[in-house]
């Protein structure tokens, strides 16, 4: 039979009930409390409700993406290209609050084909080359220990010395932020054909802010292209 009214009947007024199975509503999540899907019919804690610290398990498709887009804590982008020398990462650095409170991501970039050989490649913030303002170090399998650059190169360098022709490449790299007057960096590892490199980058710039994550190119100067996929996932 059909419910005529749903709700608690005091003084004669008919209330709302306010509870589901003994637990409140809400949009903000918190401890025993039931947040609504969105007009999506998503679980969305990105848009509305990341002011908490509930990490999201959301990944956006980012590859055709023509604005950035303001990753959240836990948060997923993914980028595919094809046949590209120069992958831009449309993503939206968010400026840290406090120098203890950094800006993080991890960038998992994954290359199936490349044409050619000998090939290193550069990450630049903001899509823009920084000439004389990033410093390098590097450990390359093969070259004997560690090389570094400082100032002479216009991004963060993620070269592995030993070229490769059809073979795999992976690199790991973490990009941390700690506000315009500190540090801002990029390290990480890249493997390709059984080589290997350890890289450190300093954004030695105090004056212009990160806001835009980057791009990634396969070094200028020659006609290889690159093929793969990218994942960027803000951890804070």
């Amino acid at each position: 039979m059909p419910i005529l009214n749903v709700g608690m009947v005091s003084g004669g007024n008919a209330q709302d009930a306010d509870k589901l199975d003994g637990f409140h509503a809400s949009q903000t999540p918190a401890p025993n409390v039931i947040v609504p899907l969105n007009s999506d019919g998503i679980l969305d804690l990105s848009a509305t409700y990341v002011k908490s610290n509930v990490y999201t398990f959301r990944r956006v498709d980012l590859t055709n993406a023509t604005s950035d887009y303001e990753l959240q804590v836990g948060e997923e982008a993914v980028v595919s290209f094809e046949n590209k020398q120069l992958v831009s990462f449309r993503i939206a650095v968010t400026q840290p609050s406090t120098p203890l409170n950094p800006v993080i991501y991890n960038i998992i970039i994954a290359i199936y084909w490349a044409s050619g050989n000998g090939t290193t490649f550069d990450f630049f913030p903001n899509h823009t080359t920084y000439s004389g303002q990033i410093s390098n170090l590097m450990y390359r399998h093969g070259t004997g220990g560690w090389v570094g650059w400082s100032g002479s190169l216009e991004g963060f360098c993620l070269d592995t010395y030993y070229g490769f022709d059809n073979f795999p490449w992976f690199a790991d790299l973490f990009a941390v932020y700690y506000g315009t007057q500190q540090q801002k960096l990029l390290y990480g590892s890249a493997y390709s054909n059984l080589s290997v490199a350890l890289f450190t980058g300093i954004w030695n710039n105090t004056t212009t802010a990160w806001t835009s994550l980057g791009s990634f190119r396969i070094y200028p100067g020659t006609t290889r292209n690159i093929s793969g996929i990218a994942l960027v996932r803000r951890l804070a």
